[in-house]
C-alpha cells in the first residue's frame, strides 16, 4: 500500500546532498578525458547531475599523480563517465577520497583506497506509519540495539496499521550511502488486516547482511480515514488546502466516497485536483502528479468527485453544465514577461491591447523593444481576465530571441471554429549598445592630475551601492580659477561622454588644497557633479619683479615679517645700482602692479607695461626712487586693499589720466608726462598732438591708456 517511488528516492537524495560537507576527490588515471559528475539538489532532474569540466592540474600524493577536485559540499555522490559508460553512484566521505579509474580499461569499474568506514549505529528508516517519520536517517529513536547473539534489534510498539505494504530499510551512521540494507530498493512489511501491532526489526550482519521485520497484532482496530479533495482554487474554493472541511468526502458505502461542488463558475480550460487521506500528502490519489478536469466552454457547473478504494484506488470527477457562459469577449490583451511586454503579466495594460485587423484577426505591434538573447513567455487574455479567456489554456507561448538587440515584435491572434491561434514574430532593427564597463573623469591637469587623459586609471570612478559612480581626488592644490572636466565611458569619447557638448565647470575662489568629489548618477537623464571641500588655504607667493630697461629682470619673494613688520610681507635687500641704469631722464619713475587675489603676483617695471596684464586700472601705482641703494619693500594685505611701502618712505601713487571734463591740460604738459614714462628726451613729441592749443581730457585719457597697455 505504501511504496516508495522514484520521486521519493530523488527527494531523499536531495535531502542527503543538503547535509553533505566539503569533500576532496583524487583520481588516478592514465586517460584524462573522462567526465566527472556530482549529484546535488540544485541539478535535480538533470541526471546524472552537474558536469565538472575543468580538471585541476596533476597533484602528487605519496609519489603518485592524481587529478584533484574540491567539491563545495552541495553534492554527496560522484559518477565517472567515459563514452556513455558510467559507474554506479559512489558515496563520498568528508575530506579526502581516492580513486583509481578505470580498472583494466573497463569504464564501469573503479577502485578506492579510502580507509574503511566504521559503522557505529544502525537506524531503521521507512514510511511514517511504520517509523514515526518519513525516511529519517537522523532519527535516533529508531536506532537498533546490539543483542547478545551479535544481531541488532528495534521494536516499535502499538502501531496502528491498516492492511497493505509498508517499505523500510536500515542505514548506517545516520547517513545515506555509507551502509544500507538492502543496498538498493527497500524491504516491505505486509499487513494482512487492519489492527494495532508491535513490529520487531532485526539486522544480522555477515557476508550477506539480512534485515527482517515481524509484526505481532496486539488488537484488531477499525480504521476510519478522512478523505479530502484538493486542487486549484477555482475548482475547490481553496488552493490545494489539505484541511478544508468543506472539501471532505462523504462515505456512501464501504470503500466508496463522494464530494459534490455546485455552482462553480469555470473557464474553458483544464483544472487539476487529487485526493489525500487524513489531511496528509503521505497518502494521495494519484500518489504522483494530479488528475485533470477539462472544461470545454465557460459556464456554471456542478462537479461530482468519486473515490473508490481497493488494491488500486481511483478518483474521478464529472462536470455537469448548469447555464450558458456570460458576456462575449470585447477585448484581447497580450500579457507576458516585462522585458517583452513592458508590463509584467498585467492583464489591465492598455498599451498591450490588441487591435482588430480583420474579421477574427487581432494584432499588437511593440516597437523598439530592447531584448537580450533568450526565451520570453507570453499569452493573450480576454476582457482583462484569465477567467474569461486565455490562450493557451495551459502554460504559455514562447518567443525565442537568438541575439541581443532592439526589435519590433508583432503578436497575432486568429480566431477560428477549429481553434484559436496566437503567434509572435520579432524583427531585429538595431544592434545592442556596447555596455559601459568603466567611467573615467577627464579634465584640466590641475584638477585631474593628467591633462584630458581618457586612459588614466587613477581617475576611474567606483560603483556605489545606490547605482551611482564616485571619484575622490584628495588634497588637490588649486588656485582661484574655473576648471573644466567631464566623464567618458570605456576610456573613449565615442562610447560615452557627459556632457555630450562642452564641459562641466568647477569654480574655485580661494587658493588652497581641496578634496574634490565627482559623482555620476545614471538614469534616463544622467547627471555629473563635482564639489570641492577646502582642506587647507594656501597663501600665494608674492614676488617683486624688478630691473631696468634692456637689463635682465630679477625676482624677489616676499616672506613673513617679524617685529614691527609682523603680519606683513617683506622683500628685503632689493638692490638698485644707479639712476642711470634706469635710463630715465626725468626722475626714476616705476610702476608697481598690485593685483587682486585672482592673480597674486607683484611686479615693478620701468618704461613698458603692455606685457604685464596687471598694469591696468586701479592696480597701477607710480612711485619714485631718487637714488641708488638697497631697499626693503613691505606688502600689507588688507580686506579693503593692499598697500606697498619701501624703506624710508611710502610708495605714493601718482594717478594719471584722472582728469575731469572741466580741466584742460596744455600740450607741453602732456608731452613732458609722456616722455617721463617712456624715458624719452623732453624735446620728443610723445604723440601726434598739435601744439596750437589745449588738449581735450578724452585725448589725454586715450593716450595714457595706450601707454599703460589698457
Amino acid at each position: 500500500m505504501k511504496r516508495i517511488t522514484w520521486f521519493m528516492s530523488c527527494l531523499l537524495l536531495m535531502l542527503v546532498a543538503l547535509q553533505a560537507k566539503a569533500a576532496v576527490v583524487y583520481v588516478e588515471t592514465d586517460d584524462p578525458t573522462f567526465n566527472v559528475y556530482t549529484w546535488s539538489p540544485e541539478t535535480f532532474g538533470g541526471w546524472p547531475g552537474s558536469l565538472i569540466t575543468d580538471k585541476a592540474e596533476l597533484t602528487e600524493v605519496n609519489g603518485k599523480q592524481y587529478y584533484k577536485f574540491s567539491l563545495d559540499g552541495t553534492g554527496r555522490f560522484i559518477i565517472f563517465n567515459k563514452g556513455g559508460v558510467q559507474t554506479q553512484n559512489i558515496p563520498l566521505v568528508d575530506g579526502d577520497n581516492y580513486f583509481t579509474y578505470p580498472i583494466d580499461g573497463d569504464y564501469s569499474k573503479y577502485e578506492t583506497t579510502n580507509p574503511p568506514i566504521v559503522i557505529t549505529s544502525y537506524t531503521i528508516v521507512g514510511v511514517a506509519e511504520l517509523c514515526g517519520q518519513e525516511w529519517a536517517p537522523g532519527l535516533e529513536a529508531n536506532d537498533m540495539e546490539l543483542q547478545d547473539d551479535g544481531s541488532y534489534q528495534l521494536v516499535r510498539e502499538g502501531l496502528t496499521l491498516e492492511a497493505g505494504g509498508y517499505d523500510y530499510k536500515v542505514v548506517g551512521n545516520h547517513a545515506w550511502g555509507l551502509f544500507e540494507v538492502p543496498q538498493s530498493g527497500n524491504q516491505t512489511l505486509t499487513i494482512a488486516e487492519d489492527g494495532k501491532y508491535n513490529v520487531t526489526f532485526t539486522l544480522k550482519l555477515g557476508e550477506e547482511n539480512i534485515l527482517t521485520a515481524e509484526a505481532t497484532e496486539v488488537e484488531p482496530v477499525v480504521i476510519d480515514h478522512t478523505y479530502t479533495v484538493t486542487g486549484e482554487e477555482d475548482l475547490m474554493g481553496e488552493s490545494w488546502d489539505l484541511n478544508a472541511v468543506e472539501n471532505e468526502m462523504t462515505k456512501i458505502e464501504d470503500g466508496v466516497y463522494t464530494l459534490v461542488k455546485d455552482n462553480l463558475d469555470l473557464n474553458a480550460r483544464s483544472y487539476e485536483y487529487k485526493v489525500v487521506r487524513d489531511h496528509s500528502w503521505s497518502w494521495a490519489v494519484p500518489q504522483t502528479g494530479n488528475y485533470s478536469l477539462n472544461i470545454e466552454e465557460r459556464g456554471k457547473y456542478k462537479v461530482t468527485f468519486k473515490l473508490t478504494l481497493g488494491e488500486t484506488p481511483t478518483l474521478t470527477a464529472v462536470a455537469e453544465k448548469l447555464e450558458e457562459p456570460p458576456v462575449p469577449i470585447t477585448s484581447y490583451t497580450i500579457v507576458g514577461d516585462a522585458a517583452l511586454t513592458g508590463a509584467d503579466w498585467d492583464v489591465n495594460a492598455e498599451a498591450n491591447e490588441m487591435t482588430q485587423e480583420s474579421q477574427g484577426v487581432y494584432v499588437l505591434l511593440k516597437e523598439n523593444v530592447q531584448l537580450t538573447a533568450g526565451n520570453y513567455n507570453y499569452k493573450v487574455v480576454g476582457n482583462h481576465s484569465y477567467d474569461v479567456y486565455q490562450l493557451p489554456l495551459q502554460g504559455n507561448n514562447t518567443l525565442e530571441i537568438a541575439a541581443d538587440g532592439k526589435y519590433n515584435v508583432t503578436f497575432k491572434l486568429t480566431l477560428g471554429e477549429e481553434g484559436d491561434n496566437l503567434t509572435a514574430s520579432a524583427e531585429k532593427i538595431e544592434e545592442p549598445p556596447v555596455p559601459i564597463t568603466s567611467y573615467t573623469i577627464v579634465g584640466d591637469a590641475a584638477l585631474t592630475g593628467v591633462d584630458w587623459d581618457v586612459n588614466a586609471e587613477a581617475n576611474e570612478m567606483s560603483a556605489q551601492e545606490d547605482g551611482s559612480y564616485k571619484l575622490v581626488k584628495s588634497e588637490v592644490e588649486l588656485a582661484p580659477n574655473n576648471y573644466e572636466y567631464k566623464v567618458v565611458g570605456n576610456h573613449s569619447y565615442e562610447a560615452f561622454q557627459l556632457p555630450l557638448q562642452g564641459n562641466q565647470i568647477l569654480e574655485i575662489a580661494t587658493n588652497g588644497k581641496y578634496n574634490v568629489t565627482f559623482i555620476l548618477t545614471l538614469g534616463e537623464t544622467p547627471v555629473l557633479t563635482a564639489t570641492a571641500e577646502l582642506v587647507q588655504e594656501i597663501l600665494p607667493d608674492y614676488v617683486l619683479h624688478y630691473g631696468t630697461q634692456g637689463a635682465e629682470w630679477q625676482d624677489k619673494v616676499f616672506i613673513p615679517g617679524e617685529g614691527e613688520n609682523e603680519g606683513k610681507l617683506v622683500a628685503a635687500d632689493v638692490e638698485f645700482a644707479t639712476d642711470t641704469e634706469f635710463g630715465i631722464k626725468y626722475g626714476d619713475t616705476w610702476y608697481a602692479g598690485i593685483p587682486n587675489n585672482d592673480e597674486p603676483r607683484y611686479r615693478i617695471h620701468g618704461d613698458w607695461c603692455t606685457d604685464i596684464p596687471l598694469c591696468t586700472g586701479d592696480d597701477v601705482k607710480n612711485f619714485i626712487i631718487n637714488e641708488a641703494g638697497t631697499y626693503t619693500f613691505i606688502l600689507t594685505i588688507g580686506e579693503e586693499g593692499n598697500t606697498l611701502t619701501v624703506t624710508g618712505f611710502p610708495i605714493t601713487p601718482t594717478v594719471v589720466g584722472d582728469l575731469n571734463a572741466d580741466n584742460l591740460v596744455d600740450v607741453s604738459d602732456v608731452n613732458i608726462m609722456v616722455n617721463m614714462i617712456l624715458g624719452l628726451s623732453e624735446k620728443t613729441d610723445a604723440a601726434d598732438l598739435d601744439h596750437s592749443g589745449d588738449v581735450d581730457v578724452s585725448d589725454v585719457n586715450i593716450l595714457v591708456n595706450i601707454i599703460l597697455g589698457r
